[in-house]
């Protein structure tokens, strides 16, 4: 049987290409007899009708999946129906948005079926049925009637070493080059231990009863870049971005992968980037990250003030926690990621601003300021519904989260938060453009022009990935001198 992919990405940003579909692809067309191929939409949002179409027809299939989050729902159900409106074939949705809210998307009338759980068994066992879902584990569906049928949870995959590497050979991958500064998404583990109230996993752990966090073994991981290395150098590869979402979890599975990455020089050809917790930060990690290639980490602050931080967002982490974990990861010359999350619930003017202040004190050479979704299944939803706040049951042009509120909060207005973030840009587009004239001069001013007037129509890129383009192209750049990084190529 043949199954089409789809990430529903007709608006919003252009970063990395969906890990997710490179690994059911790469699932299905090696563990399986059938055949999985995907369709981007990513540098086709202009004719992405055209571009499916044309697909289809040369390569007609027997079953869709479309992969979602919250934030995408609408865009996944739009192309759902467009779809529907052209061909009768049967449509399963997944992803994070459909495992936090089944029921809600199984009603759709897009809908035939709901993947709740991963999806690499999931596909496997429904394409083996000939597409009969009945008794088929993590699936929920529709009858021929319009009755919805509950299957029972699917396990979850116990050895993450078993499953095959991502494949990328469906994806523009230059365009993505050019847009992410060479990045390709990897990751080492699944799960999250913490309860963080805002983010999607810790809703998961609960809607799916996973406490464990599955790790890969360092050898899988390393032979994963050693493949990547292989095949998609030519292409432009040269960076890892690591999606887990606390890559230091596991200090001795760190530092053994440090010192495996340097064993086989990846740290000469690849450098790349993680995510890390401030009360989980040593001197000894950071050290040995530094010196196996990472040049940039991101650090969750979230909010500065005790009460949103630890009572509101249970990230159960000190102010002093985050000033030390900053400075061993800047003292060790690594790139510092932080996201401060505006529009808690319980957010006044007073604490935004010492948000901006705290940022501009951390000095991190990167900050993004996201406006808080209150994410289906996460506890910060129930919180802000308790307290009237949600506006949207969808998230509609939430592809803009960096720059237009989503709720107001119960102590600052709409039109105060939004007053805001109009300051923080300010300050981030100051902050930006004296750093790349001190670094770069007239060729900052001739790198920025030619991003405004080529490559943001090109990729309908927003008005943020300026800093991709100039300074983050820089920085880069100098790590890539520090490391004496060699040619890019197949080795």
């Amino acid at each position: 049987m043949r199954l089409l992919l789809l990430d529903p990405n007709i608006e919003g940003r252009a970063g990395e290409p969906p890990l997710n579909l490179a690994l059911l692809k790469a699932y299905v067309n090696q563990r399986t007899s059938h055949r999985a191929r995907i369709v981007d939409f990513t540098f086709r949002k202009r004719d992405w009708r055209r571009h499916l179409l044309d697909s289809l027809a040369r390569n007609p299939v027997d079953l869709v999946g479309i992969s979602m989050m919250s934030f995408n729902y609408a865009q996944a159900l739009e192309v759902a129906g467009f779809i529907k409106g052209h061909m009768s074939v049967p449509i399963i949705f997944g992803g994070v948005h459909a495992i936090l809210m089944p029921g809600e998307v199984i009603r759709n009338s897009q809908a035939d079926m709901v993947c709740v759980g991963e999806g690499e068994y999931v596909l496997a066992d429904l394409l083996e049925a000939g597409l009969n879902p009945a008794g088929i584990k993590g699936l929920w569906y529709k009858t021929a009637g319009g009755k919805i049928v509950r299957n029972d949870r699917q396990p979850f995959i116990p050895n993450l070493d078993d499953l095959p590497f991502p494949d990328w050979d469906d994806f523009d991958l230059t365009s993505y080059f050019k847009v992410n500064i060479h990045h390709l998404p990897m990751m080492c583990s699944r799960g999250c231990p913490y309860e963080c109230t805002y983010c999607s996993a810790s809703a998961l752990k609960k809607a799916l009863g996973w406490t464990k966090v599955r790790r890969r073994s360092v050898d899988s991981v390393m032979t994963e870049i050693a493949r990547l290395d292989d095949r998609y150098a030519a292409a432009g590869f040269r960076h890892i971005q690591f999606n887990d979402d606390t890559f230091i979890l596991d200090k001795r599975f760190v530092l053994d992968f440090c010192r495996a990455y340097r064993e086989r020089g990846f740290h000469r050809r690849i450098l790349w980037a993680a995510n890390v917790r401030a009360d989980l930060v040593t001197e000894e990690v950071i050290a040995a990250m530094r010196e196996a290639g990472c040049y940039e980490l991101g650090l969750g602050v979230e909010s500065v003030d005790d009460f949103i931080r630890n009572r509101v967002y249970k990230r159960n982490m000190t102010v002093d926690e985050i000033r030390r974990a900053a400075a061993a990861i800047k003292k060790n010359g690594i790139q510092l990621h932080i996201p401060i999350i505006l529009g808690s619930p319980y957010d006044t003017v007073e604490i935004m601003e010492r948000n901006l202040a705290f940022a501009k004190e951390l000095d991190a050479e990167c900050l993004i300021f996201p406006v808080l979704m209150p994410l289906p299944g996460t506890e910060i939803r129930d919180v802000c519904r308790r307290e009237g706040l949600i506006e949207k049951e969808r998230f509609e042009g939430a592809h803009v989260m960096h720059t237009r509120p989503v709720i107001r909060t119960k102590y600052a207005s709409r039109r105060q938060v939004a007053r805001m973030i109009r300051k923080i840009r300010l300050f981030m587009m100051a902050k930006y453009a004296l750093e790349g004239l001190r670094r770069k001069g007239v060729v900052f001013l001739r790198d920025l022009l030619v991003f405004l007037v080529r490559d943001k129509p090109r990729f309908r890129l927003e008005i943020d990935n300026a800093w991709k383009f100039t300074i983050g192209k820089y920085n880069l750049e100098k790590y890539e001198r520090e490391w004496n990084v060699l040619p890019y190529g197949p080795p």
